[in-house]
């Protein structure tokens, strides 16, 4: 028979396996060109999208309480099947509305796994008196999901020069072993007080976004340069459209991104020591600026290696300021701030990928990056001297 000890400890490994499964999407490499053939402009492209984040923004907080309420596993099981609904939607979809629906439900489903994975992986180590390996290990946990979407998007592109929407059915086939796999996990064992549950979840969020400065800043910094990674990765695949790349390329090139992108999250810890906590900080939208802005200078195909770089800074970023919010807070509520964190991505997503897409569609690809690196420019500027006003640097 195995301990509860051991049953915990392979948590870790599990949320490992969750990641790399769900991560698995054969079909993002030729998702813009897909809808492009079925005559979506840019703009509804990131309306698509945008509705998928509408959707986290609005159920990410009361998703992640649900999880601190009721159970990270119990959350974890119900966004894992609806996802796994959602991609069946999406399967046999055939216009904006069907796509949107689509959208939505797999929102809804990552809604109720954001935060509560993190948290899960956070209240295992605190059982397993670890916890001061969660960098690490939450570094691990990023570069598995990127190692699957290196694995997946050469495939995906290829399969599609088979049968445009091969890449939606295999990707069947991994998120439906990622729902088994949440299914075996093991619930933490940690003490849920009761609380009157309107007042508590109030004040937790009274708390992360106004009293508590510190948190307050950690969460807006976790939050602005991950909206503006997501908008771009979007804007990435439309260069290399418009830079006559060819499609079967984009596998290709999307894994790479992955593959720094997981590197970046694996040695996030290392890296923040040689370089310092408060450098790596300061340097991750720096870079990104400095990215997009030569995106929006320089139309070439021979440019594209630059995607890589800002890949490796948006890995980089989330294990260590998941790491500082995580050791601020207590078990009771570490899913709702971690979707508290998750919310403010999406709120900058939802504002700003539907001006992006119109910005592409009337003007260019090259001015969409260049608002990009201004916008990063601004708001990450903003959330620096929040994070020094907080004491974070």
């Amino acid at each position: 028979m195995r301990t509860l000890h051991s049953k915990i400890e392979a948590n870790i490994k599990k949320l490992y396996l969750h990641n790399f499964f769900f991560e698995m999407m054969f079909f993002i490499p030729i998702l813009v060109p897909f809808w492009s053939g079925l005559g979506f402009s840019m703009q509804e492209i990131l309306l698509l999208e945008a509705g998928f984040a509408m959707t986290l923004m609005i159920l990410e907080i009361p998703s992640g309480y649900f999880a601190d309420m009721y159970g990270r596993k119990t959350s974890m099981m119900i966004g894992a099947v609806l996802e796994f609904i959602g991609l069946l939607i999406f399967i046999f979809a055939g216009s904006f509305a069907g796509f949107l629906l689509g959208e939505i439900v797999i929102g809804i489903g990552a809604s109720f796994q954001s935060g509560a994975n993190e948290a899960l992986m956070y209240d295992s180590l605190v059982q397993l008196k670890r916890e001061k390996e969660y960098k690490k290990k939450q570094g691990n946990y990023y570069f598995a999901g990127r190692m699957s979407a290196v694995l997946s998007k050469i495939p995906g592109a290829l399969f599609a020069g088979i049968f445009i929407k091969l890449p939606f059915y295999l990707t069947m086939i991994p998120w439906f072993i990622a729902v088994i796999v949440v299914f075996s996990l093991v619930e933490p064992t940690i003490k849920r007080q009761k609380f009157e549950t309107w007042k508590h979840f109030t004040s937790i969020c009274k708390e992360a976004l106004f009293k508590n400065k510190k948190l307050q800043s950690l969460l807006l910094y976790g939050a602005i340069p991950p909206g503006f990674f997501l908008i771009t990765f979007w804007l990435y695949q439309k260069y290399m459209e418009t830079t006559q790349v060819p499609i079967i390329f984009f596998g290709i090139i999307i894994s790479l991104m992955n593959l720094t992108s997981g590197l970046g999250g694996k040695y996030a810890k290392e890296i923040e020591e040689k370089i310092t906590p408060k450098l790596t900080i300061i340097l991750i939208p720096i870079t990104a600026a400095l990215v997009w802005a030569s995106l929006a200078i320089f139309s070439s195909p021979y440019l594209i290696w630059i995607f890589a770089v800002a890949a490796f800074v948006w890995g980089l970023h989330l294990p260590i300021t998941q790491d500082y919010i995580q050791k601020i807070t207590t078990s009771d509520k570490r899913a709702t701030i971690l979707s508290i964190r998750s919310f403010l991505t999406r709120v900058v997503y939802v504002i700003f990928a539907p001006l992006l897409g119109w910005v592409t569609d009337c003007y260019s690809i090259q001015s969409a990056f260049g608002f990009s690196a201004g916008l990063i420019i601004l708001f990450g500027g903003i959330s620096l001297l929040l994070l020094k006003r907080g004491r974070v640097i």
